[in-house]
């Protein structure tokens, strides 16, 4: 979910192959998997809860999806669809209320950023057209349709 807050900043998370920390880590929007029987908007706001603990979402409409294969953990490759929401929440605050074991090792940090930072950061942000569509989605500016993006 691309959540945005009520100063114009997305909240992103860090994370890492704990099992080779020397490939640095990247910054990327708050999500996971959906859980049988749960609908995608569903399984956005069960996220948002479980890994920033925030509940107040307004949640808008599905706007990207994606398809990437990356390293997950030691020799692991794991293949996901991604389906974007926009959201927004009148509070800043977050915490780790519900992170497993996994996403303890793998999840470094987790901080608002607004578009001028994701930017001008030498960071690595996923997916990598963030920085340039977070604008349109602070302006409230969707797409009609969701749209695929690259890699």
């Amino acid at each position: 979910m691309v959540l945005i807050d009520p100063d114009s900043r997305t909240l992103l998370v860090q994370g890492c192959n704990p099992h080779n920390r020397a490939a640095g880590s990247w910054w990327f929007p708050l999500g996971g998997g959906c859980e049988a029987e749960e609908t995608l908007e569903q399984a956005a706001r069960r996220e948002l809860y479980e890994e920033a603990g925030i509940r107040d979402v307004e949640l808008g409409p599905l706007i990207w999806t994606r398809s990437v294969e990356h390293p997950y953990m030691k020799d692991q490759y794991l293949y996901q669809e991604e389906f974007y929401f926009v959201g927004h929440t009148a509070s800043p605050d977050f915490g780790r209320v519900a992170w497993t074991a996994e996403e303890r090792q793998q999840l470094l940090d987790m901080r608002w950023w607004s578009a001028e930072e994701l930017r001008e950061t030498q960071e690595t942000i996923l997916p990598p057209a963030l920085p340039a569509l977070l604008p349109r989605l602070i302006s409230g500016a969707y797409p009609d349709h969701p749209i695929a993006l690259d890699r």
